[in-house]
């Protein structure tokens, strides 16, 4: 019986006692999202008229006593159940067993332990980089996911599960961890539907066993064939991911198509990756978390993608080579499985080519064929001597018994054939008596989750009492968890119980109707209501929080809310304090009625932490002057009674408000609020005709003074006059608004921008009778430049304009006053050719460009007290500290990249002289004259300095050492050395130019020594000539 219990596999659902219609509707609305109207349409009306003809019974697929075995298995806790890493085979496992070999697992160095949860952390990071791209590239997707994770409330770490390698020896585990409710499971999702179209275009590729069969049907073997079949030993955690990050980078930039499918370019596709595959690569197991050092993690949506890039990359990397393209007759692959046929004798050398390509990652294994056959995913591929085309069955490869484990193969429904294997090492007596199977009931990846079952509705077209309350009803009522859902729909009820007094009084209010659309659209696109039902324990947190608008409360067991609510505020209600502390006591009574015994209470009212804190140690008494101390005492008295009464291990933590959970609980979005604001009645002051004509003729007749002089007159004639009345009419007087108004007070406005060069005030200025066009940064650095003007018109100050900007580059916008040569058409081509906003000043109001004013004021202050030019003025100003005591806040500091040096102040610059220079000081050299032919000899001179390790002065003129030799003044020259002896033409009469006077002897050194040494310019002087005339033609050249 429990074999064939056992048979029915995992997929198998047992009858459910009634039909939900609801359910099959939805599947059938979401299956057909990708069908054509017309024949959706069609599709619809066919179901709704078998629906509707069929009176459907439910017969039970199980007996009784397969129900009571199912039962059984539930409540053994020492057990575990769970599938086979491939295939459809079940495993039994002990719990204590599966244990110890995960944390051996996460030993290996693959993985580090962290000592915080860093969900959280994540989510805000990832939700700051979602909503600047979004700004960049206008991306709605990624505005919607980042709202999500601002507004989702369960987002839950990262689970870590293993599943056992039954088809190879002594069954090792495969980590898998499970990142569905993650941060990075929704983004992760949509980069890989982004990325996914550019995989899989090899012809080598397969998608399942069935493709794989079909494919290699069409092979005729031959006698020196070899099946083998070739594996990458953990491929996910050796995937070298600064290698796929390039690979994928590449793809992306050459995708012509990637912008059909989103506005993100590759580099924003690539950053995302990145941050999914480190920062997001957490996870926790057994209470502790732990971060993966290297690889991908197996359960992300993104790894499989990542993995076939790679694995692609790697089959390129492998056929470049064409002695293998030859030698490898068939090659399929299936991610990390390959399966090829080769010529005997190669195997050996392709598997060493794979492991030679990524040696520091990647490594194959090989398998080959035993008995002509050869396992390969759900197939087995038979070679048979006999046939020239291979045969295949669809089977299981071997399995390894030697654990204990037992291989039963079991007829299924429709004649399929299930795997069932039942692993006994160190499993109790009644465990291996039972043999209990699996059937999925411990939900998703261990957790059993839960989300909204029903749809959301939709807007009634007729809107009355009725017809909202049930739509708020369909979106929150029956859930425990609905998040920001809870508030709007509160505030709904109330706006619409205040415009109607039955419940079917229609409401024709096109705001409410707009925003009830816009309601179940978000509610669409990013649910709240979804959490987890196997919470366990007596440990929860309790988050609480208040607004003028509504309290909230949410309960956390297990990094999961697990109930939530919200109560909204009445008009009259008492200050902050007073409802953080009702919020306190709602949310004790919460976590009470779930039987919980240690609770947190995290609240971000640090007013709240000190008062329940100072009660609960009590230590200090309660230390408030406010006018409801008493019923803050009464609140405070009934939380004590509740830890006492219930024997609560009560604490508390205080947080910032962003990281409150229940703060979503107690606001709604701006727009909403104003839209189901309830207007609030003002009184308002309603003048008679009569005493206003009297007024305002006390007002004219007194000659039009102020309200305090206008009241004192008319209050002689009517006493009952208020202020207001009076200072409505002396509004509404022309002639007191139109000559000498009273002045009005304004909102002030700042000159000044964030960025160096952005806006630039310009003016003209007048010094000493000459017109200057001064311009000023009203960025940070207030740089300023002063160039001089020939004349004061538009063509002089738009030339002085074009030579700063091309120097310095045009900023976004200039502040002007209203000068004519400003507002010229000349000044106006010149701002629209470079692109620059010109905003003018209001008239005759010097405030408006009061940044240049101010700069004209110091710059002719300088210039006076300096008695300097306004180009030495306008210097000292740029360099002059702002603060007077840090250099770096000087304008120029704060424009240029480098240190500005100060005139007068800071020292000249002492340079050392070159250590390095092959010549010394007074060593006598040769020296190459300009123009020196290959037959010249070069000139004496005397090193006088050295400039650098290439250059020293000779004779104080500097000289490159390639034009310098050594001379050796012990040697004596000769007439015939300087001569030399070569054969002229004798008709060219040479002589020797002296450059440079030879040394005085010893003998007239003393007479030579007061005269001055001269010297001879090596300069060819040539005669001037005349082009206007020469001989030829009858003119005169001078001589």
């Amino acid at each position: 019986m429990e074999r064939l219990l056992l048979a029915k596999g995992l997929n198998f659902i047992p009858t459910p006692k009634t039909v939900s219609f609801a359910d099959l509707i939805a599947r059938v609305e979401q299956s057909l999202v990708n069908v054509e109207p017309n024949k959706a349409n069609q599709i619809r009306g066919a179901i709704s008229s078998i629906l509707t003809r069929t009176k459907y019974t439910p017969k039970k697929n199980l007996s009784l006593m397969e129900v009571k075995i199912l039962k059984d298995v539930k409540k053994d806790k020492n057990i575990i159940i769970t599938r086979a890493d491939k295939g459809n085979a079940v495993v039994i496992l002990n719990r204590d067993m599966y244990i110890s070999n995960v944390k051996q697992l996460l030993d290996t160095g693959s993985y580090k332990p962290i000592q915080v949860d860093p969900t959280d952390n994540v989510r805000k990071k990832l939700k700051t980089k979602l909503t600047r791209y979004a700004e960049e590239t206008k991306e709605e997707q990624l505005l919607n996911f980042a709202k999500f994770l601002k507004y989702s409330s369960n987002t839950k770490c990262p689970e870590l599960y293993c599943l056992p390698k039954i088809h190879k020896t002594g069954n090792p585990f495969r980590p898998i961890i499970s990142s569905v409710g993650s941060a990075t499971s929704a983004i992760g999702r949509y980069v890989s539907r982004i990325i996914r179209p550019l995989t899989g275009n090899k012809n080598s590729s397969t998608l399942n066993s069935k493709e794989f069969v079909r494919q290699i049907r069409e092979i005729e073997l031959q006698e020196d064939d070899l099946l083998v079949s070739y594996d990458v030993k953990d491929l996910f955690t050796s995937i070298p991911l600064s290698y796929t990050y390039n690979i994928i980078f590449e793809a992306l930039d050459t995708d012509f198509s990637l912008k059909e499918r989103t506005k993100l370019n590759p580099y924003h596709i690539v950053d995302l990756i990145k941050f999914c595959m480190t920062e997001g690569n957490y996870f926790h197991f057994q209470g502790a978390h732990f971060s993966q050092t290297q690889g991908v993690p197996m359960g992300s949506p993104l790894s499989p993608v990542l993995a076939e890039f790679f694995m692609e990359h790697l089959e390129q990397r492998a056929f470049a080579c064409d002695n293998f393209t030859r030698r490898v007759e068939f090659f399929k692959r299936y991610v990390d499985d390959i399966f090829a046929i080769v010529k005997k004798g190669h195997e050996q050398s392709f598997l060493h080519h794979l492991n030679g390509l990524f040696t520091e990652h990647i490594k194959f294994t090989i398998e080959k064929e035993h008995g002509g056959r050869l396992p390969f995913l759900d197939a087995l591929v038979i070679k048979d001597g006999h046939r020239p085309r291979p045969q295949f069955r669809i089977e299981r490869g071997p399995i390894d018994n030697e654990g204990g484990g037992e291989l039963r193969t079991l007829p299924g429904p429709g004649g399929t054939q299930r795997d069932v294997c039942l692993h006994q090492r160190h499993l109790d007596a009644r465990a291996r008596r039972r043999r209990r199977p699996c059937f999925g009931l411990g939900g998703e990846h261990g957790r059993l989750a839960w989300k909204r079952d029903n749809e959301a509705g939709s807007v009634p077209p007729r809107l009355s009492r009725r017809s909202v309350f049930s739509l708020c009803g369909k979106l929150v009522g029956h859930l425990p968890v609905c998040g920001w859902l809870r508030v709007v729909t509160a505030l709904i009820k109330r706006r619409v119980n205040d415009a109607t007094s039955t419940w079917d009084q229609a409401i024709e209010d096109d705001e409410l109707r707009m925003l009830l659309q816009e309601v179940v659209s978000e509610a669409r696109s990013r649910d709240p209501a979804r959490g987890m039902r196997d919470v366990t324990g007596d440990e929860a947190r309790v988050w609480v929080d208040a607004s003028s608008l509504a309290i909230g409360v949410a309960l956390e067991v297990d990094g999961a809310i697990v109930e939530d609510a919200s109560w909204l505020r009445s008009d009259e209600a008492s200050h902050i304090n007073m409802a953080e502390l009702d919020a306190v006591v709602k949310g004790l009574n919460l976590a009470i009625s779930w039987r919980m015994s240690k609770i947190q209470l995290v609240t971000d009212s640090s007013t709240v932490h000190r008062w329940i804190t100072d009660g609960l140690s009590g230590k200090t008494r309660l230390r408030t002057k406010a006018s409801s101390e008493m019923l803050i005492r009464r609140r405070i008295g009934i939380v004590l009674s509740l830890v006492q009464e219930y024997s609560l291990d009560l604490s508390v933590k205080l947080v910032k408000s962003a990281e409150n959970k229940a703060d979503v609980l107690t606001r709604v979005p701006q727009r909403w609020s104003r839209i189901l604001g309830t207007p609030t009645p003002v009184c308002a002051t309603a003048i008679d005709e009569e005493v206003e004509s009297r007024i305002a003729e006390i007002h004219h007749n007194s000659g039009h003074p102020g309200v305090r002089r206008t009241l004192y007159f008319v209050r002689k004639v009517c006493p009952s006059v208020s202020r207001r009345q009076v200072r409505q009419v002396i509004v509404g007087c022309e002639a007191c608004q139109s000559i000498d108004p009273a002045p009005v007070k304004w909102r002030r406005g700042s000159l000044s921008v964030e960025k160096v060069w952005q806006r630039v005030g310009m003016d003209i200025a007048h010094y000493g009778g000459r017109p200057y066009l001064s311009l000023i940064d009203c960025g940070p650095s207030r740089f300023t430049i002063w160039r001089p003007l020939r004349w004061h018109t538009s063509a002089d100050v738009v030339e002085q304009l074009e030579s700063v900007f091309c120097e310095r580059g045009a900023p976004e916008e200039l502040l002007a006053d209203n000068d004519t040569a400003f507002r010229s058409k000349v000044f106006s081509r010149f701002a629209t050719r470079w692109g620059i906003r010109v905003r003018f000043r209001c008239a005759h109001v010097p405030s408006g460009n009061g940044i240049v004013e101010r700069c004209h004021r110091t710059v002719k202050v300088i210039a006076a007290r300096k008695g300097c030019s306004i180009a030495e003025a306008a210097y000292l100003y740029n360099v002059m500290p702002r603060d007077g005591t840090a250099s770096p806040s000087s304008p120029a500091d704060l424009v240029y990249r480098y240190p500005v040096r100060v005139r007068g102040v800071d020292p000249p610059a002492v340079y050392s002289p070159t250590e390095d220079n092959p010549y010394a000081v007074g060593d006598s050299v040769w020296v190459k004259s300009p123009g020196t032919r290959c037959d010249a000899r070069y000139h004496r001179g005397t090193v006088t300095g050295t400039v650098s390790s290439q250059a020293a002065e000779v004779d104080g003129v500097p000289r490159h050492v390639r034009d310098i030799r050594r001379r050796d003044v012990s040697v004596k020259s000769t007439s015939s050395d300087s001569l030399g002896s070569r054969q002229e033409d004798p008709m060219i009469l040479r002589f020797r130019a002296q450059t440079q006077p030879e040394a005085p002897t010893e003998s007239s050194g003393e007479a030579l020594e007061g005269r001055p040494t001269l010297r001879r310019s090596a300069r060819i002087r040539r005669r001037r000539a005349y082009t206007c005339c020469d001989g030829a033609s009858g003119g005169s050249v001078p001589e």
